[in-house]
């Protein structure tokens, strides 16, 4: 919604932001304290959905059956490294093929919440 003082933005440029991101980003909350500092329990992700390895980012993978937020990287021998930002935490080293088969999305933006008290319900 525009302010009084200010013209809306036209379709065109809707439209070319919408092209420019893709897919609709998917919004996820982030579970455990795997990706802490960066992420803690309770923040958000938004997510947009990949078919394979694009860059060294945060993606959303499926491993051992339960999604999560990991930092991957390329290994430079043709596979990917996942790994949680926690140190306490191991590494998995998976093909290309095993991470196409885990990828759910990449982060494309993170949310991290401040005050969870003043959420709806008040979760802490």
């Amino acid at each position: 919604m525009s302010k009084p003082d200010q013209p809306p933005i036209p379709p065109i440029i809707l439209s070319l932001i919408q092209t420019a991101l893709g897919p609709k980003p998917r919004f996820m909350p982030v579970v455990g304290e795997g990706m802490a500092p960066t992420l803690r329990h309770g923040d958000f992700v938004a997510v947009i959905p990949v078919s394979g390895f694009r860059c060294d980012a945060l993606y959303v993978l499926d491993l051992a059956g339960e999604a999560g937020v990991y930092r991957c990287s390329s290994n430079f021998k043709g596979g990917v490294d996942a790994y949680k930002d926690n140190p306490r935490l191991g590494r998995y080293t998976l093909t290309r093929a095993e991470f196409e088969d885990a990828a759910i999305g990449q982060v494309l933006a993170t949310c991290n919440i401040q005050d969870r008290t003043l959420m709806r319900g008040g979760a802490a």
